[in-house]
């Protein structure tokens, strides 16, 4: 369904406003030059010092490892690689190096095992939350995740426009298994699969899947699945079955 825009007189004004506001110089583009100005009036030692952080992690342990050589090494061993003179003349240089170098690597280090710790609380916090979620499933979202067993599949393809199914995704039940679609009647289709922080806490009584399923229980399950799963097999019979059958 095509939506037409019908321009008024007041559309008209409003364009002409518009020109005349993206005429006037916006502020940032008025301090564009002057902090052009500044970095290029900036001394060289801070340039330098700016550069020198923004290095890779491992160029700093080199640091670190050169200045503490140079400084703490025993004599014999400068002379004969002849740093002798490198360290009597510029002593307080390779100690400040060394100090900032290092302080550099520490505070890397403690961000990278923080970010780590936050990592693995969040992800506790998140599997005790699925947990908890798993006794409040409507029967909508029972059935999406009842697929999963009833195809046997760790991936299957789902409509991730679909409502529950995008609510599913949202509460991080569903994960994206790629990012490659294909569509259909019953929406974008995507590879999903659960996700493996709460896959191995689902049972058949939570999804509502008997665990030796009668006739009635299979009559049950036929009427309870998705309503678009009829549509998605009618997609594959249509293109992927006559595509694999056209290369026999």
């Amino acid at each position: 369904m095509n939506l037409t825009i019908q321009s008024t007189g007041l559309g008209i004004q409003e364009r002409s406003s518009n020109r005349f506001l993206l005429s006037i110089p916006s502020r940032r583009s008025r301090l564009s030059v002057p902090l052009e100005l500044k970095r290029k009036n900036m001394p060289d030692w801070i340039e330098k010092i700016v550069t020198f952080i923004r290095l890779p992690i491992k160029y700093m342990w080199v640091a670190v490892v050169f200045t503490c050589i140079t400084l703490f090494a025993p004599d014999n061993w400068l002379s004969n690689l002849g740093l002798t003179k490198l360290k009597t003349e510029y002593r307080t240089w390779l100690g400040s190096v060394l100090i900032v170098s290092a302080s550099l690597v520490f505070v890397r280090i403690v961000s990278i095992f923080w970010s780590k710790i936050v990592k693995f609380c969040s992800k506790r916090k998140l599997k005790a939350y699925l947990i908890e979620s798993l006794t409040q499933l409507d029967p909508s979202e029972k059935s999406i995740l009842r697929e999963f067993y009833i195809q046997d599949k760790k991936t299957i393809q789902l409509p991730m426009d679909q409502a529950t199914v995008s609510g599913l995704i949202q509460k991080s039940f569903l994960l994206l298994a790629g990012s490659v679609g294909e569509r259909s009647l019953a929406g974008m289709l995507i590879p999903i699969k659960i996700n493996p922080l709460i896959s191995e806490h689902i049972t058949y009584q939570t999804i509502d899947l008997p665990a030796e399923p009668t006739e009635s229980d299979f009559d049950w399950l036929r009427d309870n699945r998705p309503e678009f799963l009829y549509e998605i097999e009618h997609h594959q019979q249509l293109f992927h079955t006559h595509w694999n059958r056209s290369r026999l």
